[in-house]
């Protein structure tokens, strides 16, 4: 007696686990078809438990409301998967199916009609199978969305497979047992299989989430220089055809304002430039947090010109951008400098040059844009004045002896 007691709560203990199990990663990543499948599970648990309680009552309203039940499990796994796959279910669809469904099975409660209502609870849940499959077809791009797939077409088949065999091997005496019995059976099976696919199709998610995590500044969701180091692999070495510029940027006296505001005003300026970093940059441009109060970004297929421009622009509207310290509005500024990547020149390398663009911004006071160029410039102009300045002591003698 006791083992036939376990036996029958089997089922709904592995439901509940696998319910456990679709609310933990809704609880890691808040899917909401993962949140819908768990729910799916719980009903099934409580739909077995209530076979169970009410085995042998007679009554319409009781059984009806456990056909109700089974059948609320699989719409609620059809609505996940579509919400996974498409970010909608056919609602209306399966709520109109729902009550159909149940309307049926009533009337042959009512008639005394055991065996076509028997038929006819597989195969309304077969036909909910068949519309949450339809619907997904043509969105399955993985392994494991395709593994998902198959499962729920076998899951489909045996709602229509399994009623017909036991009609044909029972020799017409259609016991009404025989079909809850594999009913049961194959309803735990089918839900192992769909769950465990389910968990692996999950699963993936939540490893590349966790993945793209490692990549990405908590603070201000950029990338981090892990992020970068791999994202910016993928456009090659750079060449004059294509050119590919840096901009490093560096807030300004970012000491003195977590000094003078706080650390909490001092995440909250890291984040507004974050932001335009983010905002500002071009479709293929990427957009790092270096660390601290320092970023990057990379600009593939730019040239020099068009990165200062959008260095420029950039201090400007970091610039302009009031930012509130409890009923104060302040602003602050930040230097940035440029170079354009050299023919297959690693990133490390980039980065070192362009933080002596942005060192050259610091030294010649702050809020300003510079680039290599500016380096030659800067040299010329040294290089005038000591011309000028070695050129004039030997001015006068040269004019005076011409006067002579």
């Amino acid at each position: 007696m006791q083992a036939d007691l376990f036996y029958q709560l089997l089922n709904p203990l592995v439901f509940i686990v696998f319910a456990l199990g679709f609310f933990a990663i809704h609880k890691v990543r808040t899917d909401r078809s993962a949140l819908l499948i768990g729910l799916s599970y719980i009903v099934g648990a409580v739909a077995f438990v209530s076979d169970l309680v009410f085995a042998q009552s007679d009554g319409v309203v009781i059984r009806t409301g456990v056909a109700g039940l089974y059948a609320m499990t699989t719409v609620l796994i059809i609505g996940g998967t579509n919400i996974y796959y498409r970010k909608d279910a056919p609602w209306t669809l399966l709520a109109v199916m729902i009550v159909v469904h149940l309307l049926l099975y009533a009337g042959l409660m009512i008639i005394k009609a055991d065996w076509i209502r028997s038929l006819m609870v597989n195969f309304g849940v077969g036909l909910m199978f068949v519309v949450g499959l339809f619907r997904i077809r043509n969105c399955l791009t993985g392994s494991l969305d395709k593994l998902l797939f198959f499962v729920g077409v076998v899951n489909c088949a045996q709602c229509f497979v399994r009623p017909v065999g036991i009609a044909l091997l029972s020799d017409g005496s259609h016991e009404e047992s025989i079909f809850i019995i594999s009913l049961h059976l194959f309803m735990a099976v089918s839900a192992i299989a769909t769950a465990m696919s389910m968990f692996l199709v999950l699963g993936r998610d939540v490893f590349e989430d966790l993945q793209e995590g490692s990549h990405t500044d908590p603070l201000t969701g950029l990338l981090n220089r892990r992020g970068l180091e791999k994202k910016s692999a993928a456009f090659g070495g750079g060449t004059n055809a294509q050119p590919s510029c840096v901009i490093v940027a560096d807030i300004d006296h970012f000491k003195a304002v977590n000094d003078t505001y706080g650390h909490a005003f001092g995440d909250q300026v890291i984040q507004s430039i974050g932001k335009l970093m983010q905002d500002l940059a071009p479709e293929t441009g990427l957009s790092a947090r270096l660390g601290g109060e320092e970023f990057l970004m990379f600009l593939p297929d730019t040239d020099l010109v068009q990165a200062r421009q959008l260095a420029e622009n950039l201090r400007r509207v970091f610039e302009a951008t009031p930012l509130l310290f409890e009923t104060e509005l302040t602003h602050c500024t930040a230097s940035f400098g440029i170079i354009q990547r050299h023919t297959n020149e690693p990133l490390d390398e980039m980065m070192e040059r362009a933080d002596r663009a942005l060192y050259l911004a610091k030294n010649e006071g702050r809020n300003c844009v510079r680039c290599e160029a500016d380096f030659a410039i800067g040299k010329l102009r040294k290089l005038s004045a000591e011309l000028q300045r070695h050129a004039t002591p030997d001015a006068s003698p040269v004019t005076t002896k011409s006067a002579r």
